[in-house]
């Protein structure tokens, strides 16, 4: 066992994750921060080099002492999109300060941030400049650090294989950019091993380079599809940016400038490593990409979740709505029957050991009575009287899939709750379930 404690922060995040199990492989006593010790595995709770603290990295009153004892630290807070009402600078700057300035309280010996690359470059968006401000407030601090610049993740890759299974996908340019893409597992390594290391700055990425074009390629010979690329002028992509930042919400804003930039530059990282090949990681997807995010739920810590249904209340389920359920969705109740992020759920059966309870069922009865919901819905979610998350059935024919859709709930003249005319989110459960998964791991 190591002598070090390690304290990491953002542990249940994508990366965050797979840093963990590389700690506690490598037999560090380690302290991770979480806001709820409910989104942490039992299993976890009980290892006996792993301790859990609750505490909120944004508000600094809650971090007072969980340096106390800590010889280094591991940070790969950040976020992707703007959510909760949270900003970059809230959280990529000013929450990494706030474990910078407790660390530098207790004499903690060194600080090792995960940023991005070509940070330096991307000072003009917002991420880009919240990230690099505090690489300037850690380097200015006295401590000896450690900065990860990795490339893109797998998990974005994500991107180009979802564009192509709707047959086409477009790129800017002709599709020339260059990136060296990183699985989250591979670039644990590189951080736990900087532990013992004495680099300041680390710019990594994976052991395979591709241009924008191959990877689209890539993903269209997985699926077995004839590629099918439209190239865009990059004067659309510098439109898109321009409006954008005046006609979107910063929320979609902010994670839409971030890919729109990267998407016009070489992205290759020149400490290239690991063990695992994209092309087998779009298999792993198309396989059964359903299942791939069942897996990706159940090895979070970030979930709650109930028993799998079985066929008997599948059935139930159909019988009493009179409708046939999407396979994707089937295989949802399945494996996890319903899951819930803080207060957000995605509903179907909630199963206990002596108990269970159909809340699809109940929902979607109560709101086709109450508000004349049509009987081409099922209700995944249900923001009282504010908003429905709708999910396409057929009463004749087993869909694959189908859309999600979201219908607003409003008080009419005469007083009375109607349902809006219901609106496309996603084209599948599978894009929504995953989108699902990508806002809780970013937190």
């Amino acid at each position: 066992m190591k002598t070090e404690k390690i304290l990491l922060a953002g542990a249940t995040g994508y990366l965050g994750q797979f840093i963990l199990a590389e700690l506690l492989k490598k037999e560090y006593p380690t302290r991770i921060v979480v806001r709820n010790k409910a989104k942490v595995a039992p299993a976890l709770l009980t290892h006996p080099l792993l301790e859990v603290v609750e505490a909120e990295v944004t508000q600094p009153q809650t971090l007072q002492g969980v340096c106390k004892g800590v010889h280094k630290v591991i940070s790969t807070v950040g976020i992707t999109r703007q959510k909760d009402g949270l900003t970059y600078e809230q959280v990529d700057f000013q929450a990494n300060k706030n474990l910078l300035d407790e660390a530098l309280r207790e004499g903690v010996r060194k600080f090792i941030y995960v940023s991005v690359f070509k940070g330096e470059a991307m000072r003009h968006i917002a991420i880009g400049a919240a990230k690099e401000r505090f690489v300037d407030a850690l380097k200015a601090s006295g401590l000896d650090y450690c900065i990860i610049r990795p490339s893109v993740f797998y998990s974005y890759m994500t991107l180009f294989f979802k564009m192509d299974k709707k047959d086409i996908i477009h790129l800017f340019g002709k599709g020339q950019y260059t990136m060296n893409p990183i699985h989250g597992e591979d670039l644990a390594e590189v951080c736990v091993a900087q532990l013992e290391r004495y680099e300041r700055e680390v710019n990594v990425g994976g052991a395979e380079i591709f241009t924008q074009t191959e990877m689209a390629h890539l993903a269209f010979e997985v699926l077995h599809k004839p590629a099918n690329i439209i190239y865009l002028p990059d004067w659309v992509r510098r439109l898109i940016l321009k409006m954008g930042k005046y006609l979107l919400p910063k929320s979609i804003y902010g994670a839409m400038e971030f890919v729109l930039t990267i998407m016009a530059m070489d992205v290759v990282a020149p400490m290239q490593v690991g063990k695992h090949r994209l092309k087998a990681f779009f298999e792993s997807i198309n396989s059964s990409a359903d299942r791939y995010y069942l897996k990706r739920l159940k090895q979070s810590g970030e979930f709650e979740y109930s028993l799998g249904a079985n066929a008997e209340e599948i059935k139930h389920i159909e019988e009493e709505l009179g409708i046939l359920l999407p396979e994707v969705y089937v295989n949802f109740l399945s494996e996890c029957g319903s899951c819930n992020y803080g207060d957000v759920y995605i509903n179907g059966i909630y199963k206990e050991k002596d108990s269970i309870s159909y809340p699809v069922v109940e929902l979607t009865k109560q709101l086709r009575e109450d508000l004349h919901l049509s009987e081409d819905f099922i209700v995944l979610h249900y923001e009282v009287d504010e908003f429905l998350t709708l999910y396409k059935v057929s009463n004749g024919v087993r869909l694959k899939d189908a859309k999600v859709f979201e219908a607003e709930v409003f008080c009419n003249d005469k007083g009375e709750f109607e349902i809006d005319k219901p609106t496309p989110m996603f084209d599948s459960f599978e894009e929504y379930f995953e989108d699902f998964l990508d806002l809780a791991e970013e937190d």
